[in-house]
């Protein structure tokens, strides 16, 4: 596996407007590379599951729960990605421990294949501010 591009997409994650283009580079020079699948762990982040279920109740409505999660790590990199069902919406999402923020697609309509793109970032919230004001 190449670490250029793990960095590329970390470049990518925080600055690139077009969201789309973070998750097409992710799965077109990432996923596809020899050695991705077996450099990754099983994992949890109740941290980003949280943010996940937040954001999906901005995008999706007040009502959408996070059902589920299959997250997986590759610990040299501090990178995790995997898939999450919100509501109804199926998704992927990318996050970079070290830089708290990542990338999170979602389909907003599978009979057309209209997706949403958001950029995440996880971060304490100081006591008594809203956590929902960006």
């Amino acid at each position: 596996m190449n670490p250029r591009n793990i960095e590329t997409l970390k470049r990518m994650a925080v600055h690139e407007k077009e969201l789309h283009k973070v998750m097409t580079y992710f799965i077109d020079h990432l996923c596809e590379q020899r050695g991705f699948a077996s450099a990754g762990v099983p994992h949890r982040d109740p941290l980003l599951n949280t943010v996940m279920q937040e954001v999906g109740r901005h995008v999706l409505g007040a009502q959408v729960v996070l059902h589920e999660t299959m997250l997986i790590r590759l610990p040299a990199f501090r990178f995790v990605h995997g898939i999450v069902r919100l509501g109804d919406s199926l998704g992927s999402v990318i996050y970079f421990e070290e830089l708290h923020t990542g990338v999170l697609a979602l389909s907003v309509d599978m009979s057309t294949g209209e997706m949403m793109f958001v950029r995440i970032r996880c971060a304490a919230v100081p006591a008594g501010e809203d956590p929902s004001v960006n």
